[in-house]
């Protein structure tokens, strides 16, 4: 199954759903790396995760700030992506070896983001849609393949497609009822309506 736009799945507890996000044409399947989180996943629950799963990239995400804790962090874990936040310091950062993205609200006021050019994927936090985050979009477009999260419903989406030139959508995973017991159907719904047809 092929998808319109990039999508990543955020902060994956379970193989439940890292294995019915890849079958259903995610490209990015994140996992937090935050030990205080609630979606935390250590390096050898991410090992039999990803183990099962192919055709997609791992993204770890740090909220974090420290660069020396994020590289310790990183010697336990195999991502083809590090996600970071805004207010993370890149610069200090030169021996980081893969690439990263960062994660920003779209109404920040207190941080440039184009110190973070170097960076491959922007996700920017939505609160509302409406025509002024449609230039605010595209103004951070011109620099990033931009990615939304946020509460997307359909209609949403088909706006945001034709109005602005996002590259994905950023959307998030979730807790299983029990071991391979999941309800999959608000994410079903999004995801069948990007699917290419034949």
């Amino acid at each position: 199954m092929a998808l319109k736009l990039t999508v990543k799945i955020n902060s994956v507890t379970n193989l439940s759903d890292a294995r019915y996000c890849a079958g259903m044409g995610v490209e990015l399947i994140g996992f937090s790396i935050d030990k205080n989180s609630p979606n935390y996943i250590d390096p050898l629950r991410f090992r039999e995760i990803s183990g099962w799963i192919s055709g997609v990239s791992f993204v770890g995400e740090y909220n974090g700030a420290n660069p020396s804790e994020l590289m310790e962090i990183l010697e336990n874990y195999s991502f083809d992506f590090i996600q970071l936040s805004e207010n993370f310091p890149v610069s200090e950062l030169p021996q980081l070896q893969i690439p990263y993205f960062i994660t920003s609200s779209i109404d920040s006021k207190t941080i440039d983001l184009l110190n973070y050019r170097s960076a491959k994927l922007l996700i920017l936090k939505l609160s509302e849609i409406n025509s002024e985050v449609f230039k605010l979009i595209d103004k951070f477009a011109v620099h990033f393949d931009v990615l939304l999260e946020g509460n997307i419903n359909q209609n949403d989406l088909i706006e945001l497609m034709a109005n602005t030139r996002i590259k994905g959508l950023s959307l998030n995973g979730g807790q299983e009822i029990k071991p391979g017991l999941k309800d999959y159907s608000e994410l079903s719904e999004i995801l069948e309506s990007l699917e290419i047809e034949d």
